[in-house]
This record gives structure tokens, sequence and C-alpha cells, in this order.
């Protein structure tokens, strides 16, 4: 017996139901809808931020490079002509303190993103 599964519907496959007494049938399968999924803030979605929260666990401030690398991947212009193009922008050393952030600056949204660093999980007391 074989079950087939798409988006919207679920087959069996198999020796026939009178064979074996029973009838077997599934109402239509509908994937789950979340408020958040087809939002948009700014005209990012909700995947787009995620992705942008990651970026400030790639590098340090004195080496930007992977985080440079991973926007270009993340937000690759040939595939996303209008998508966003950000600019990097890592504090100073005149910010001297632990915690680690970065500004990414789409100018053409007139929108700034501040990315911060957050807790270790594996620091539980």
């Amino acid at each position: 017996m074989v079950l087939h599964l798409n988006q919207t519907k679920a087959t069996l496959e198999g020796p026939s139901s009178s064979d074996s007494g029973t009838s077997l049938s599934s109402p239509p399968l509908h994937p789950p809808r979340y408020a958040a999924c087809e939002s948009s803030w700014y005209g990012l979605s909700l995947v787009d931020y995620a992705l942008i929260s990651e970026i400030v666990y790639l590098g340090h401030v004195t080496d930007k490079k992977p985080m440079i690398e991973a926007l270009q991947h993340f937000f690759p212009p040939e595939r996303t002509p209008n998508g966003p193009r950000f600019d990097l922008h890592i504090p100073g050393e005149e910010f001297s303190s632990k915690a680690q952030f970065v500004e990414l600056v789409e100018e053409n949204m007139n929108l700034s993103i501040i990315a911060i660093r957050g807790t270790d999980v594996f620091r539980i007391r």
C-alpha cells in the first residue's frame, strides 16, 4: 500500500478496500497558514529579517568580509533585481562595548536595520 501526498490531496493506492471490508478516505490536506508568513514590513518579509539577524554572527567588527558575502548570498542581485541592496556599517573603535551590532542601510527604501548579536544560548546558569 502506498500513500501519495501533495499540497492539496492525499491518495492511497494498494489492495482494493473491498478486500479488507474497510474503506479508506481522507480529507484534502491544506498547508498551514500563519499570519506572519505573507506579511511584510518596509518591503521585507519575516524570512528576510531572520536572515539579516544571522549576519552579525558571521563575522567580527575587524573582519566584515563574511558578513558582506552572506548579504550577497541572501539577497543576490541577479535573482532579485528589485530587491534590497544593503550597505553594511560597523561601529568604529569609539564604540567599545561587549555588544556587537551592525547597521544595514538600504537607501532606495529609506531603511536602516540594526542587527544585534544576542546572548549565547550555551551560557545557561
